[in-house]
C-alpha cells in the first residue's frame, strides 16, 4: 500500500504541471476510483498487477475512510477480505481496540494470509456469542497475538460427516492452520470446539490460552484432522462432555507437549482435560492440575492405541459422581492397547471407585519411572487394571522402576473404622502383570497393603515393600489369588496385616531370593499362604500371634532358606473346595455346607481349604478370636435359607465390627451366653437331644490367603420326625366372634423329643391370636412366635393345644400350622373354613315431606339383608316424641308383629333380600319432627335410621285502611288492602273478596305491585307466593253515589287452608257545601279479628265541607261532637 500512495502522488504532479490552468476552477481528482464498502471507503485499483505478493494491510477499531495502509488503516477485517486486491501471503495487521460487528465475523481467508497483532497491540475480537470469528476454508493460515471471545461458532460438516456447531472462535477446514500466541475464551456451549474446531491436516496451537470455552467435544479444542501440534499452550476452566479442554476425534498422531490445564472439567463424560478417541498421541512435558472427569479420566482419557504420556504432572485430578456410574482413574483413563505412561509424576489424585492415579482397561500397558504420592481410590490407590475389555483378558501390563508412597485411604465411615481402599498401590485383575525395580513405602489399605492381585501369574523382581499395612484382613504388602505369582530377589521390611501374611498373602507362589524383615500379622507374620515353594530366602525378626512365621495351609516347600527361630509350619489340610456365592441370599454354598463370610469388607468368597479348629475366625479390629461366637449363634438361631441375610449380618456384627457394644439383642445373647461359659462343640453338637440325637451340627472355616473371603461353614443332619393335625372347633363362624383350633402333634420318630414347637403364624388376613390353652406344657415364645412344648414327647405319643383367635374379617380362611424342632420344620396341615359377615341395613323413608297440623304422617321402614348369611329374631323399634307424633296404624301386619312400639319380623330374613312396612302417625305440633328406627337381629349389632317430616301451621292477617274519611257524593273513594302472611310458610293461592258498601260504586283498582288481579264481582287474585312474614297491598277506589257512613269490609283466604280474615272499615259521604272546614278524621272500632296499629303515626284526613245548607245543621253538629269523643277515647286508649 505505500507504493500505490507514491504513485498516486506523482501521478497527481504531472497532471497538475500540464492542467495548471484547470487546477483553479477545479479539484484534483486522483487516478483511483473511491467508492463505499458497507460504511467504508476502499481503494479500487485498475491495475491488479500493481500490488505484489505479500502485501500488508491494515485494521484498526473503530477507524472509517481508510484505505487499509499503516497510516489510513481500515475499521474491520472483512474491508480487507472484500478487497480486490488482497491476495494469497498477505499479512493483516490489527490494531489495538475491540472488533465486533458483521465485519469482524465469519472472516474467511486466502491462502498463507497471516493475521496478527500489530507491534505491541492486543486486539481483541468480540463475536458476541454470534458466529465464530474466523472461518477458515484455506490452507497456511496464519493467526497471532489475537484475542478472540464470545465465540458462538457455525454450523459445519465435521470429519464424521455430520452438521453440527463447531468452533466457537475459529472453525477450521484447511491444512497447515497456525494458532500461536492467542486468547481464546469465554466462548458459546457448542457441539466441536469451543474454542477452536480444526479438520486440517497439520493444525498448530502455540503459546495461547484457553479459558472458560465450552463445548460437548473439546471444550476448548477438537481435533478432527492428523498430526495436530499443541504446544506451549494454557488451559483454565474450560468444559466439555468428552475433553474438558481438548478432544482428539478422529485422527491421531497428535504432539501435546509443554502445556498446562487447570481445572477443566469434563461434565458428562470422559477426559477433564483431554480425551483421546484417536491413538498415536504424545503427551509431554505437560502439568495437570485439578481437572475433573464424571466417569473416566479425571485428567485424560485415551481410547485407541499407541499413546505415549511423558514426563507429565498430575495433581488433584479427581472424578465426580453422583454414584450412577462406575468411575475410573483420577487422572489416567487407559483403554488403548500399547499406552506408555512414563517418567511422570501422579500426586493427590482420586477416584471414588477404581485407580486414584491410573485406570489401566488394555493390554500392554507400561507404567514407567513414575511417582505417586497420596493418590486414593476404593480399588487401587495409585493403579487400577480391569479385568477384560472387549470380552477378552488384559495381560501384559508393565510396571517397572516407579515409585509408590502413602497411597490408599484408611478412614471411618458410619461409625465403622478401618475402611478404605483395597490393593494400596495397585489392584490389578490382569494377568500376567509385570511389577519390577519398583518401591513401595507406607502404602495402606484394608487388604493388601501396597497390592492386590485377583488373578495370576503375575510376576515382581527387584522391588522393595517397606512399611505397607493391610489394616483389616490379608497381605501387608502384597495380597494375591490362586493361579500362582513369582516373586525374585524383592525385600519386604516393616509391613503389617491386622489378619494373616504380614508380607505376603498368597496362594502357590513362588518366591525365591527374597527376604522378609520384622513383618507382622496374627497368622503367618512373613508368609501366609495355601501351598508355596520358598527358596533361597531370608527371615527375620517377624511375628505372628502364633508364632508361626511362615504358615501354609496345605504345603510349604523350602529349600536354602534362612529363618533363625522363625517357624515355618504345613498345615497338610487337604479339602480343597470351590464355592457358589449366592449374592442375594449373602450366602456361600457348596457341598455339604452353608458358609458365612467372615471379613465383610474383602471380596466375595470363590475358594478355600477346609480348616478345622477356626483358628482363622477372628475380630478384623480387635483380633480377638470369635469362632465360639458365631458357633452359638448358627447353633441358636439358623433356621433356614431365608434368614441368611440377616445371619449374615449378625456374623458380620463378630467378625468386623465392635460387637461387645453392639446394640443389637441377638448379639447381646451371644455374648452374655458365651461369657457365662456356654459352648457349642465344633463337631457332633446337637441342637436337640433326649434319648436320642434330633440335629447334628459340624463348624469348620474354610480359609484362602487370596483377597477373597474366608468363611465360617457347617452342616446339620437331622433324623427325628412328627406330624401335625388340625381342625376348627367353631362352626359357624362370624366376623367379630372368636374362633377354636385344636392342633395335635405326634412323635413319629425313633427318638423321644423335647423342645417341639408348633408354628401358628400362616393363616388369613383377617384372623387375630388372642390366647391358648391346653393340659401339656406348652408356652408362647414372644420373640420367636412359636408356642414351645416344655415337656418330653415320647415315642408314638401325642399333644395337643388350642387356640383361639378373634375373627376380623369375612370369607373363605385358611390356616395353616407347621411343627419341627430347632431350625427343621417336619410338617404342616391346613384347615379351611368360611367366616360369615352378616350385615344389614334399615332405610326410613318419608312419604310426605311436608304436613301441616292435624295431618298424618307416613313413613316406609325397609329392612335389606346385606350380608351373606341368614338373619334371625329381626326386630324394628319406633322411637319418637308422642308429643310431636301419635301412632295412628301401620301396614304389612301380616308380615310383622307389633308389640308398643316394636314390630318383629315374621321368619328370617335371606340374604340379599328386603322386608317393609308402613306406619302413620298424626302431626300435633308444627316444625320438623324427626322419627328414628334402630333394627336388631340376632347376628348382626344394632342399625339406626331416621327420617324427619316438617309440619307448618299456615295463618294471615288482612287489614283494610281509609284513605280518606269523609267524601262528597259524586267523589272518590279509596281503601289500602294489606296482606301479610303470619304463619311459618309460604302461601299461594292468596285473594281479597271485597263487594263494597250500599252506595259506593267500583270504579278502578290501583295496584304498585302488578301482582293483583281483579277477577269481577269484587275477587283480587295474588298472582305470586306470598312468603313468610312478606306483606302485598293494593288500593280499591269506589264513587260515593250516596251520602252517609258506608261500612266496608274486606274478607282475605288462600288455597293452603280453607280458614279466612276479615277487616272492616268506613267512610262518610257529604252533602257538598259553600266553605271548606277541616273534619276530624273519623275511625271505627277496630273489628274483633283485627288488632290495631298503635306504633302507626296518627293521620288528619281533610276533606272540603259546602257552607251550603244541605240538611238539618243540629244533626251536623251532633255527628261532629261525636267525631270528637270517639278521637279523644282513640288517644287514651
Amino acid at each position: 500500500m505505500k507504493f500505490n500512495k507514491l504513485f498516486g502522488i506523482v501521478l497527481l504532479i504531472s497532471v497538475l504541471c500540464l492542467c495548471i490552468s484547470a487546477a483553479a476552477a477545479a479539484d484534483g481528482v486522483d487516478s483511483h476510483a473511491v467508492g463505499a464498502d458497507e460504511g467504508n471507503l476502499a481503494v479500487e485499483n485498475n491495475n491488479d498487477d500493481v500490488l505484489g505478493a505479500g502485501n500488508s494491510w491494515y485494521v484498526k477499531a473503530g477507524a472509517s475512510g481508510g484505505d487499509g495502509s499503516e497510516t489510513s488503516p481500515y475499521g474491520d477485517l472483512k474491508s480487507v477480505t472484500n478487497n480486490a486486491n488482497y491476495k494469497e501471503n498477505d499479512v493483516i495487521y490489527v490494531m489495538d481496540g475491540t472488533y465486533k460487528g458483521a465485519k469482524n465475523r465469519n472472516i474467511d481467508l486466502k491462502e498463507n494470509t497471516t493475521v496478527k497483532a500489530y507491534d505491541g497491540a492486543n486486539p481483541v475480537f468480540d463475536a458476541q456469542k454470534q458466529n465464530s470469528i474466523f472461518v477458515i476454508s484455506h490452507n497456511g493460515i496464519t493467526l497471532q497475538g489475537l484475542t478472540l471471545i464470545n465465540g458462538g461458532g457455525v454450523v459445519a460438516t465435521t470429519a464424521q460427516g455430520t452438521n453440527s456447531w463447531c468452533g466457537g472462535a475459529i472453525c477450521n477446514s484447511g491444512d497447515n492452520l497456525t494458532v500461536d500466541g492467542c486468547t481464546i475464551k469465554s466462548n458459546d456451549p457448542i457441539s466441536y470446539g469451543g474454542g477452536i474446531y480444526s479438520k486440517g491436516k497439520n493444525t498448530e496451537i502455540k503459546n495461547s490460552n484457553f479459558e472458560g470455552c465450552e463445548a460437548s467435544n473439546g471444550g476448548a479444542i477438537a481435533i478432527d484432522g492428523p498430526y495436530a501440534k499443541i504446544v506451549g499452550n494454557s488451559f483454565k476452566n474450560n468444559a466439555g462432555a468428552q475433553g474438558g479442554a481438548i478432544n482428539i476425534y478422529n485422527y491421531g498422531g497428535a504432539l501435546i507437549a509443554n502445556n498446562s490445564f487447570t481445572r477443566n472439567r469434563a461434565n458428562s463424560g470422559y477426559g477433564g482435560a483431554i480425551y483421546a478417541r484417536a491413538g498415536n498421541n504424545y503427551i509431554a512435558n505437560s502439568t495437570f492440575d485439578h481437572n475433573q472427569a464424571r466417569t473416566y479420566g479425571g485428567a485424560i482419557c485415551t481410547v485407541n492405541p499407541n499413546t505415549k504420556i511423558d514426563n507429565c504432572t498430575f495433581k488433584s485430578n479427581q472424578i465426580f459422581n453422583d454414584n450412577s456410574n462406575t468411575n475410573w482413574g483420577g487422572a489416567i483413563y487407559s483403554q488403548g492397547r500399547n499406552t506408555s505412561i512414563v517418567n511422570s509424576r501422579f500426586t493427590d489424585n482420586a477416584v471414588r471407585d477404581d485407580g486414584g492415579a491410573i485406570c489401566v482397561r488394555n493390554s500392554k500397558n507400561l507404567v514407567e519411572n513414575c511417582t505417586f504420592d497420596k493418590n486414593w481410590a476404593a480399588r487401587g490407590g495409585a493403579i487400577f487394571i480391569v479385568e477384560k475389555v472387549s470380552g477378552g483378558n488384559i495381560s501384559d501390563v508393565v510396571i517397572n522402576n516407579c515409585t509408590f508412597n502413602d497411597n490408599g485411604i484408611i478412614t471411618e465411615q458410619d461409625g465403622q473404622p478401618n475402611l478404605g481402599t483395597k490393593g494400596g498401590a495397585i489392584y490389578s485383575w490382569g494377568i500376567d502383570t509385570n511389577v519390577t525395580n519398583s518401591k513401595f513405602n507406607n502404602n495402606q489399605a484394608m487388604v493388601g497393603g501396597a497390592i492386590l492381585f485377583e488373578r495370576g501369574h503375575n510376576f515382581l523382581e527387584n522391588d522393595t515393600f517397606t512399611g505397607n499395612k493391610a489394616v483389616r484382613y490379608g497381605g501387608g504388602a502384597i495380597s494375591s489369588t490362586r493361579f500362582g505369582d513369582t516373586i525374585n530377589n524383592c525385600t519386604f521390611e516393616n509391613n503389617f496385616a491386622q489378619g494373616y501374611g504380614g508380607a505376603v498373602s498368597a496362594d502357590y507362589p513362588t518366591i525365591t531370593n527374597s527376604k522378609f524383615i520384622g513383618n507382622e500379622a496374627n497368622h503367618g507374620g512373613a508368609i501366609c499362604t495355601i501351598t508355596a515353594n520358598v527358596s533361597d530366602s531370608e527371615f527375620y525378626d517377624n511375628k505372628a500371634d502364633d508364632n508361626w512365621v511362615v504358615l501354609a495351609a496345605t504345603k510349604l516347600i523350602e529349600s536354602n532358606n534362612i529363618h533363625p527361630g522363625q517357624v515355618a509350619l504345613s498345615m497338610n489340610h487337604t479339602t480343597y473346595l470351590n464355592m457358589e456365592y449366592d449374592m442375594d441370599k449373602e450366602i456361600a454354598i457348596m457341598p455339604g455346607y452353608y458358609a458365612y463370610c467372615m471379613e465383610e469388607f474383602a471380596d466375595y468368597p470363590q475358594y478355600g481349604v477346609l480348616w478345622e479348629n477356626l483358628r482363622f475366625a477372628q475380630n478384623s479390629l480387635s483380633e480377638e478370636r470369635i469362632g465360639e461366637y458365631v458357633k452359638i449363634l448358627i447353633f441358636k438361631y439358623w433356621n433356614d435359607e431365608s434368614q441368611h441375610e440377616n445371619l449374615q449380618k449378625l456374623v458380620n456384627a463378630f467378625t468386623d465390627r465392635d460387637f461387645r457394644n453392639n446394640d443389637n439383642p441377638i448379639v447381646k445373647e451371644i455374648v452374655a451366653l458365651y461369657d457365662s461359659g456356654y459352648r457349642v462343640p465344633t463337631d457332633n453338637a446337637l441342637r436337640l437331644y433326649d434319648n436320642g440325637t434330633v440335629a447334628i451340627f459340624h463348624f469348620k472355616e474354610i480359609i484362602t490367603p487370596s483377597g477373597t473371603q474366608n468363611v465360617f461353614a457347617f452342616n446339620i443332619t437331622y433324623n427325628p420326625n412328627l406330624t401335625v393335625e388340625k381342625e376348627v372347633i367353631t362352626d359357624p363362624l362370624y366376623i367379630g366372634q372368636e374362633v377354636d383350633f385344636n392342633i395335635t402333634v405326634t412323635n413319629t420318630g425313633e427318638c423321644n423329643l423335647t423342645d417341639i414347637w408348633i408354628n401358628e403364624t400362616d393363616f388369613s388376613d383377617g384372623l387375630v391370636y388372642k390366647s391358648f390353652r391346653s393340659p401339656y406344657n406348652w408356652t408362647y415364645d414372644e420373640k420367636s412366635k412359636l408356642w414351645i412344648l416344655n415337656d418330653t414327647l415320647e415315642m408314638k405319643k401325642s399333644a395337643y393345644i388350642i387356640l383361639t383367635f378373634n375373627v376380623t374379617k369375612a370369607g373363605n380362611m385358611t390356616n395353616n400350622v407347621t411343627t419341627g424342632l430347632g431350625n427343621y420344620t417336619f410338617d404342616n396341615d391346613t384347615v379351611n373354613f368360611t367366616v360369615y359377615a352378616p350385615n344389614m341395613t334399615v332405610e326410613k323413608l318419608t312419604l310426605n315431606k311436608t304436613a301441616f297440623v292435624g295431618d298424618n304422617v307416613t313413613f316406609m321402614i325397609v329392612v335389606t339383608n346385606t350380608g351373606d348369611c341368614n338373619l334371625t329374631n329381626v326386630k324394628v323399634t319406633e322411637v319418637f316424641n308422642s308429643t310431636e307424633l301419635r301412632f295412628e296404624d301401620y301396614t304389612n301386619k301380616d308380615k310383622w308383629n307389633r308389640n308398643g312400639n316394636v314390630f318383629t319380623l315374621i321368619g328370617n330374613l335371606t340374604s340379599g333380600n328386603s322386608a317393609n312396612f308402613t306406619i302413620v302417625f298424626n302431626a300435633l305440633v308444627n316444625g320438623t319432627l324427626i322419627n328414628t328406627v334402630n333394627v336388631t337381629s340376632n347376628e348382626t349389632e344394632n342399625k339406626t335410621a331416621n327420617n324427619n317430616t316438617t309440619v307448618y301451621k299456615p295463618n294471615m292477617s288482612v287489614e283494610k285502611i281509609s284513605n280518606n274519611k269523609t267524601v262528597k257524593v259524586g267523589e272518590m273513594t279509596s281503601f289500602v288492602i294489606v296482606v301479610k302472611n303470619t304463619g311459618d310458610c309460604n302461601l299461594t293461592g292468596v285473594y281479597v273478596i271485597d263487594k263494597g258498601a250500599e252506595g259506593l260504586e267500583y270504579d278502578h283498582t290501583v295496584d304498585e305491585s302488578g301482582k293483583w288481579s281483579y277477577e269481577g264481582d269484587g275477587k283480587w287474585t295474588y298472582n305470586g307466593v306470598l312468603g313468610v312474614n312478606e306483606s302485598s297491598e293494593f288500593t280499591i277506589v269506589f264513587k260515593a253515589l250516596s251520602e252517609g257512613f258506608k261500612v266496608n269490609n274486606a274478607i282475605a283466604g288462600n288455597n293452603i287452608t280453607n280458614d279466612t280474615v276479615n277487616s272492616t272499615n268506613t267512610t262518610n259521604v257529604t252533602v257538598e257545601h259553600n266553605n271548606e272546614t277541616e273534619v276530624p278524621e273519623n275511625v271505627t272500632d277496630v273489628p274483633e279479628n283485627e288488632t290495631a296499629d298503635h306504633n302507626k303515626p296518627e293521620k288528619t284526613v281533610k276533606a272540603k265541607v259546602d257552607a251550603k245548607a244541605t240538611g238539618n245543621p243540629l244533626i251536623v253538629l251532633i255527628m261532629a261532637l261525636v267525631a270528637l269523643g270517639f278521637e279523644s277515647r282513640r288517644r287514651k286508649q
